[in-house]
């Protein structure tokens, strides 16, 4: 996964409309697993994120798919994300054929810093990361309250022990 992470950040990244977005930033790899990060200037949220749900769905199809068809990703967030952050990266992958599952801390509501609301439909400390191909962390205020929660943090490390994606927008990483 890294050294196709690698190839995503130099390649399909850099190739990628921008349409005058941020910039990403190079992968890491501790030993321990994939990671993603961009960051995202306030003012050009929404390319970016989109930049970085097409990277995702470009980069990890299974095995002999030629698409996302098949995979599964899992975003998780809480009330207070950034809007553009969770939503554009979630109908991205959708369009790349990937099954998207949102989820917090308690199933339910939550609502974006703009008012959008988003049914996460499940709990985090019912997930299992075997279920998943990946795992995407939104931005915005989000990830304060998320970063101490012990079901999550223990989710995102299964992700990073089976060597699944790991990304995460903006304040994401507050949860890494």
């Amino acid at each position: 996964i890294v050294d196709r992470l690698r190839c995503v950040h130099g390649t399909d990244l850099a190739n990628l409309p921008s349409h005058g977005a941020g910039h990403s930033m190079p992968p890491r790899d501790r030993g321990e697993g994939a990671r993603a990060s961009v960051d995202m200037p306030a003012q050009r949220h929404r390319p970016t994120a989109c930049l970085a749900a097409i990277a995702l769905a470009q980069a990890w199809p299974r095995a002999g798919a030629e698409d996302g068809r098949g995979m599964k990703a899992l975003i998780v967030s809480a009330d207070r994300f950034e809007d553009s952050e969770l939503l554009e990266p979630a109908a991205r992958l959708r369009d790349a054929g990937i099954a998207v599952d949102i989820a917090s801390t308690t199933p339910g509501v939550i609502t974006g810093k703009q008012g959008h609301r988003v049914e996460a439909d499940k709990a985090v400390a019912a997930l299992d990361a075997a279920g998943y191909d990946l795992l995407l962390l939104p931005g915005g205020q989000a990830p304060a309250a998320l970063c101490r929660d012990a079901a999550l943090l223990q989710l995102v490390r299964c992700f990073v022990a089976q060597r699944k994606v790991v990304a995460a927008i903006c304040h994401g990483p507050l949860i890494l």
